[in-house]
C-alpha cells in the first residue's frame, strides 16, 4: 500500500510539472506575440520605413503586418475630407490604400481577421482640376460615391450597420483646420463632444508643410482628447513635427501645452505613390502601348535604341564607361514642380548649363556660339542632344542662349504629364539648400518621378530625408562636392575626369609627391573618387522591374499604416 501510495504521489508530481511547463510556454508565446504587436513598438514608424535591400527588414514588415491583422478593427466606417481644392492625388492615394486593406479576406492559417469596413471621399469639388479624375477611373483609384464637402456634417450623424463614422482623414490640415466662422476645427469637436464615449471618432491629419503654422493652435484641443493623429507623406516631415510637439510638450509658460498631452501624438507617414502602371492608357514601358493624348505634349525622341556614342576622351577604364553599358547617352533631364526660384535652383542650374556649353558644346550636342548668335542651337549631326525639361506651374525666364536646350511645360493635364514625365532619363531635385524641403515640407518631385519610373539624381541628403525612397533601385547618388549639372555631364559623356580634375586643382592642399596628385588631395579625397566612381559604375540607368519591386514594398508599408490606424495603435 505505501508503494502504491509513492507511485500516485509520484505521479501527481510529475503531472503537475508537465502543467506547469505547459503554462509557462503559452504564457511565454502570449509574450513574445504581444511584444511582437505592442503600440510602442511602433512609435518608431516615422523613421526610415524602406531600406529594399534588406531581406530581414522585408521578413521583420511581413511579421509585424501579419500580427497586426490578428488584432481586431476598431475603426469601421472611414470619412476622407478637404475643403482645400488640391492635393487629391495625395488623399485619395490613401483612400486607395484604404479599400484594399478594408476589404481584404480572412485567412485563418495566417491568424488573419481579414478587413472590414467603409471608406467615403468628401470634396469642395467633384470635378477635380487637370483632369484628375481620367486617373480615377483608369487606375481604379477610388471605388464609390465623392460626395460634397458639406455632406460630411450630416454623415456624421448618421449610423449605417450599426456604426457611426469613426475615423475622419483631412486631406490638408493646413487649410481644413484654419480658424475662422466656418471652421471645421470647432465644427468637427462640437461633433465629438456631442458623442458618448463608445462612439467617438479619431482624427487623422494629413500634414504637408510643418512652418505652415496658421492651423496648429487648434492641435491643441484636439491633443487634450487624445483624439489627433498626424500622416505626413514624408518622414523628414513627420520628425519635424515630432520635434516641434516634444518641444511644446516641454513648455513651463503655458500649461494648456504642457497639459494637453503632445508627446503622445502619433505620427506615421503615408507615401502617396500611385500605380501607374495598372493602365494601358498612362504607361509607356515597353510593354505598355501608348494611346492617344489629348493634346499635343512633344513626346518626339523617345526612342533612343541602337544609338551609341563613339567619342571618349580616353579617360577612365571601360568599366566606368556607361555608355559601353547602355547604348545611349543622357539626353532628357527634368526638374518638376513650380517655377519658384526659392524652392529650387534653376538659376544656378541655368548658370552652370551655360557655363559648360561654353567650355565645350558638343558635350551636350550643341553648336558652338558664332559672332551673330545668342544661343546655342543642337548639332544637326548629333542623334541625341541634351535638353532640360521643367514640367510645373508658374513663370520663369529662360536665358537666352539655353532657348534651344530648355523645354517648358506647365499645367499639364494629369494624363499628359504623367505620359511626358515617363519619358525622362532622370530627375533633377535642384532644391534651394536653405529651403524647406529637406526638413518642413515633401516636395511632389520624390513621388512623381517614383511613380513614373524615372531614377532621380541624389545627394546623400536627400535620400536621408526622403527615407521610403532611399533605395539604389530608383536612386542615382551623387557626391555632393559635384553640382547637378557636372554630374549630368559625366553621366552623359561616361567618365568623370573633366570633374576630378577641376576636384583636384581645387582641393588640393599641398604638392603632390612624386607625381602623385591624390597626396596633395585632402584625407577625405579617396572617399570623393570612390563615390564618383560608383556613381559612374552604376550609371543612369535604372530597371523598370526594379521601380516596380521598389513600389511593391512602398505599397506594403502604407498598408501596414493603416493597419494601425484602423487599430488605434
Amino acid at each position: 500500500m505505501a508503494l502504491m501510495n509513492k507511485s500516485r504521489s509520484r505521479f501527481l508530481l510529475v503531472g503537475l510539472v508537465f502543467v506547469l511547463f505547459t503554462s509557462f510556454l503559452v504564457w511565454y508565446n502570449d509574450i513574445t506575440s504581444w511584444n511582437d504587436i505592442n503600440p510602442s513598438r511602433f512609435r518608431t514608424s516615422i523613421g526610415p520605413s524602406h531600406s529594399s535591400s534588406s531581406t530581414t527588414s522585408s521578413d521583420c514588415t511581413v511579421r509585424l503586418q501579419q500580427n497586426l491583422r490578428s488584432i481586431p478593427q476598431k475603426r469601421q466606417r472611414v470619412a476622407i475630407a478637404s475643403t482645400f481644392g488640391y492635393h487629391f492625388d495625395v488623399y485619395l492615394a490613401l483612400a486607395w490604400t484604404m479599400q484594399r486593406v478594408m476589404s481584404r479576406l480572412p485567412n485563418p492559417a495566417a491568424h488573419d481577421l481579414g478587413g472590414n469596413g467603409t471608406v467615403a471621399v468628401y470634396t469642395p469639388e467633384s470635378e477635380f482640376h487637370f483632369g484628375f479624375n481620367k486617373i480615377i477611373d483608369a487606375l481604379g483609384l477610388y471605388k464609390g460615391e465623392i460626395k460634397p464637402s458639406e455632406n460630411l456634417f450630416d454623415d456624421l450623424d448618421k449610423a449605417m450597420d450599426g456604426h457611426k463614422i469613426d475615423l475622419v482623414v483631412l486631406g490638408t490640415c493646413e487649410i481644413d483646420l484654419r480658424g475662422g466662422s466656418e471652421s471645421w476645427h470647432q465644427r468637427l469637436l462640437d461633433v465629438w463632444d456631442r458623442r458618448s464615449d463608445d462612439e467617438k471618432f479619431m482624427l487623422v491629419c494629413i500634414v504637408h508643410n510643418v512652418r505652415d503654422e496658421h492651423w496648429q493652435p487648434q492641435i491643441t484641443e484636439w491633443a487634450r482628447r487624445g483624439a489627433i493623429r498626424l500622416l505626413p507623406i514624408s518622414q523628414h516631415v513627420a520628425h519635424s513635427f515630432q520635434s516641434l510637439f516634444l518641444t511644446r510638450a516641454d513648455n513651463t509658460h503655458n500649461p494648456a501645452l504642457r497639459l494637453a498631452g503632445y508627446e503622445y501624438i502619433k505620427l506615421d507617414t503615408h507615401v502617396p505613390i500611385l500605380n501607374l502602371s495598372a493602365s494601358d492608357q498612362l504607361w509607356l514601358g515597353s510593354s505598355k502601348p501608348k494611346l492617344p493624348l489629348d493634346a499635343d505634349i512633344e513626346l518626339e525622341g523617345i526612342d533612343h535604341s541602337g544609338s551609341t556614342y563613339l567619342d571618349s576622351d580616353g579617360v577612365g577604364s571601360e568599366s566606368t564607361n556607361v555608355m559601353n553599358k547602355t547604348g545611349r547617352k543622357l539626353s532628357r533631364a527634368v526638374i518638376q514642380g513650380s517655377f519658384s526660384t526659392d524652392r529650387r535652383e534653376y538659376m544656378t542650374v541655368f548658370q552652370e548649363l551655360i557655363d559648360s556649353l561654353t567650355e565645350d558644346p558638343s558635350i551636350w550636342g550643341y553648336l558652338p556660339l558664332t559672332q551673330d548668335e545668342e544661343k546655342f542651337v543642337v548639332d544637326p549631326k548629333e542623334k541625341e542632344p541634351f535638353h532640360l525639361y521643367l514640367l510645373g506651374s508658374g513663370g520663369l525666364d529662360i536665358p537666352k542662349a539655353l532657348e534651344d536646350m530648355v523645354i517648358v511645360k506647365k499645367d499639364l493635364d494629369y494624363t499628359e504629364f504623367y505620359h511626358l514625365m515617363q519619358t525622362m532619363d532622370i530627375c533633377v531635385p535642384a532644391f534651394n539648400p536653405e529651403n524647406g524641403y529637406y526638413r518642413f515640407q515633401a516636395s511632389s518631385t520624390m513621388v512623381m518621378a517614383l511613380q513614373c519610373n524615372v531614377p532621380i539624381l541624389a545627394t546623400r541628403r536627400v535620400r536621408s530625408a526622403y527615407a521610403y525612397a532611399d533605395d539604389d533601385r530608383v536612386m542615382v547618388t551623387r557626391p555632393a562636392v559635384i553640382s547637378e549639372v557636372a554630374a549630368l555631364r559625366a553621366l552623359r559623356i561616361g567618365n568623370m575626369t573633366s570633374f576630378w580634375d577641376h576636384y583636384t586643382q581645387m582641393s588640393a592642399i599641398g604638392d603632390a609627391v612624386g607625381g602623385d596628385v591624390t597626396k596633395a588631395l585632402p584625407a577625405h579625397g579617396r572617399n570623393v573618387y570612390d563615390d564618383l566612381g560608383h556613381m559612374m559604375e552604376a550609371g543612369w540607368r535604372r530597371d523598370d522591374e526594379g521601380f516596380e519591386r521598389f513600389r511593391e514594398g512602398l505599397w506594403k508599408e502604407n498598408e501596414r499604416v493603416v493597419e494601425k490606424l484602423l487599430r488605434d495603435l
